[in-house]
């Protein structure tokens, strides 16, 4: 019960993060639909369904390949900068499994056959397909993709390129980054049944086991065989003790699979390990496992891109252990002793304290940035501006929208002669790309390719694009990321100070306590909302009602798959109190795809276009759709995540408050003491 009461009260996915589709879809999504399974309680599977919403703007891609994160909120899927924004092969090719149960939990049961899939592949207008078998449109279409290009030996390289859907490096490996793809090859196949529907994966399958043959080695003299790496048209076969010598730094991981740190910790490793070893050519890792069995050992190892002591050889492993004085994991042995640790910590710190614009911008060959004309600026010439480090990417829609708003401000400012400069650090991959973005840009920025750009995404931990940070006229970090903040406020957000944003915290709180229904929808002569026949109401006749704004649009998946649920909600509630209304807030993109939605809701509307739209979203700090927020009879905000309580308790949730939501977790409480303490289950009757 504890559990449960958990997952419905503190699970909550609304939030502004930065999600691993790879990892939160086996760990998240899987658990979720095996604890359904398990409990035939739909309360897990409605989770399952409200993360899969969420993470399916990540394979909204020109080429169908996903992007590797996305944010929980706000979508804005991209890829790692380690990855030179290129799609991981293991984690675009490791989803397939988990949403294809999803879309059967949630959809036609018959669908464990998948027959229905020939017809879907079929469909020209994706708008018309269920959400359902949109899921599953998205993840099979991943394979599809990828089997156009099917190499004959079946290997693929661990990077592809998420435009346009081709292999963009040459490195092919079974370990980390590519070995999962193989795998669901053939368990998507399996969990098909089979069919002739979907052959392909067993067909890309059996290729790739043939070419995995090609990768085959073995040790001398104990011939144990391994599995080696191709680059091109050569080899990396197994390590010799005697190459690692060359070696400038080794250093000696000690982990196992059972530790929880191990795991969490081992991700970041191999994203530092990818980006030294890329750069640094002599520098190596070697696990040295505590793992108890070698299954274990297998399957963590297959993970990591580096050497390992071979399990079988526990001897070097102990004598390791004693060596280094290892009393916990994981633990990392030279090059990172504790005080090298310290020592660089110690130094990015006294950089940090004595950061000024010269320190950030200037480099040992380049001490100017450039304007979109090729005119080099001075770095000395912006001592004493406020300056702004734009990190961008010029393909990433995300940019791109994000572009266009920054450069109406940066036009106000200089139009108000404010001392401000904004700096563009491009992330492009090719410099036709960044030569057509930075040319849209009023603007200056460092070169294409300069090597400052990576060193500065790591200096200032951008973890997101677009980043836009903020230097004080001393050349002093004011903030580290000001998107949010201009996305709210706009040009109101200027000189990004921490007293600025001070003053903007007290006029918002002030706005909240004097919040009403009228302050929210009346704006100017715009005083009315429209009706199931497009009569119009007045929003003076709606005060004094409970009201859900509901954030929404035709196009988006989730919002059509939420509507049936809060429709049914809707008639509920209006059965037992009339003074309740849904306002329909829409996001659509032109009027017959507003006019078709509304059509399908029985309550009321803001006019398509209503520039009020613009002063809610911001109100309500609306970064994805569908959103829900419950407004009381007094006008003043109840909650902002209605919609997680209408999918978790349906009507019951009325009136969306703090108090009915106790209530209803007391109701969960007094019904698990009927509950008897043990129950067999079929699946395990050895319990």
């Amino acid at each position: 019960m504890k559990y449960r009461r958990w997952i419905v009260n503190s699970l909550n996915f609304n939030k502004d993060y930065d999600a691993s589709v790879f990892e939160t879809t086996i760990r998240v999504v899987g658990g979720l639909l095996s604890t359904y399974d398990l409990s035939n309680d739909k309360v897990f599977l409605e989770k399952a369904k409200d993360i899969g919403d969420r993470l399916l703007p990540a394979w909204d891609t020109p080429s169908g390949i996903p992007y590797n994160i996305t944010n929980l909120t706000r979508g804005r899927p991209h890829n790692p900068g380690w990855t030179s924004s290129q799609t991981i092969l293991a984690d675009s090719g490791t989803e397939q499994l988990e949403f294809i149960a999803l879309s059967q939990r949630t959809g036609d049961p018959k669908s464990s056959s998948m027959s229905f899939l020939v017809g879907l592949y079929a469909c020209e207008e994706q708008s018309n397909i269920g959400f359902d078998s949109l899921i599953l449109f998205q993840v099979e279409n991943v394979i599809l993709v990828l089997n156009k290009t099917f190499p004959t030996d079946g290997l693929l390289p661990i990077y592809i390129n998420p435009e346009s859907g081709t292999a963009s490096q040459a490195t092919i490996t079974f370990g980390a980054m590519g070995d999962s793809f193989y795998e669901y090859l053939l368990k998507a196949w399996i969990q098909g049944n089979k069919t002739a529907t979907v052959k392909h994966y067993r067909e890309m399958w059996e290729t790739s086991m043939i070419g995995l043959q090609s990768l085959v080695r073995r040790t001398t003299p104990s011939s144990y065989a391994y599995l080696c790496e191709k680059n091109g048209d050569s080899f990396t076969d197994k390590v010799k003790i005697d190459e690692l010598k060359g070696k400038s730094a080794v250093a000696l991981y000690f982990s196992a699979s059972w530790c929880g740190p191990c795991q969490r910790f081992t991700p970041n490793l191999i994203e530092a390990y990818n980006y030294i070893a890329s750069r640094e050519g002599d520098f190596e890792i070697v696990f040295v496992s505590a793992d108890e069995d070698e299954e274990s050992f297998n399957g963590y190892f297959s993970k990591m891109p580096w050497l390992a002591i071979p399990f079988s050889d526990s001897s070097s492993r102990k004598k390791l252990d004693e060596l280094f004085k290892v009393k916990g994991i994981p633990y990392l042995g030279y090059p990172f002793t504790v005080e090298r640790v310290d020592e660089l910590k110690e130094r990015l710190e006294a950089e940090r304290r004595e950061q000024t614009l010269g320190s950030v911008l200037v480099s040992a060959s380049r001490d100017f940035v450039i304007s979109n004309d090729g005119t080099k600026v001075p770095v000395s010439d912006l001592e004493g501006k406020s300056i702004a480090l734009y990190f961008s990417l010029s393909s990433y829609r995300y940019c791109v929208k994000f572009t266009s708003v920054l450069v109406e401000i940066y036009e106000k400012l200089k139009a108000m002669k404010e001392n401000f400069e904004i700096i563009l650090i491009p992330l492009d991959d090719d410099e036709e790309s960044f030569q057509q973005g930075f040319g849209s840009m009023p603007w200056l920025s460092l070169p294409f390719k300069d090597r400052s750009c990576e060193k500065l995404v790591r200096y200032f931990e951008v973890s997101t694009l677009p980043t836009l940070v903020v230097l004080g006229p001393d050349g002093k970090t004011l903030h580290p990321n000001v998107v949010e903040a201009i996305e709210e406020y706009g040009i109101q957000a200027y000189p990004f100070t921490p007293g600025r944003f001070q003053e903007l915290a007290d006029v918002e709180k002030a706005r909240q306590e004097a919040q009403t229904l009228e302050s929210l929808l009346v704006s100017g002569e715009l005083d009315i909302v429209l009706d199931k026949g497009g009569a119009k109401v007045s929003v003076s006749s709606l005060v004094g009602k409970n009201i859900l704004l509901y954030f929404s649009a035709h196009r988006c998946p989730p919002c059509r798959a939420f509507l049936p649920k809060l429709i049914e909600a809707y008639h509920k509630i209006k059965e037992k109190v009339d003074a309740f209304e849904v306002i329909f807030i829409s996001s659509d993109q032109d009027q017959a795809a507003f006019d078709e939605f509304f059509a399908t809701m029985p309550w009321l509307a803001l006019p398509f276009g209503d520039k009020r739209k613009q002063s809610l979203s911001r109100v309500f700090k609306v970064k994805g759709i569908p959103k829900l927020v419950a407004v009381s009879r007094t006008g003043k905000t109840v909650s902002t995540e209605a919609r997680e309580l209408i999918t978790i308790h349906g009507s019951e949730a009325y009136p969306f408050t703090e108090e009915r939501l106790k209530e209803i977790e007391a109701g969960y409480e007094e019904m698990a003491k009927g509950w008897p303490q043990k129950l067999k289950h079929d699946l395990h009757p050895e319990h």
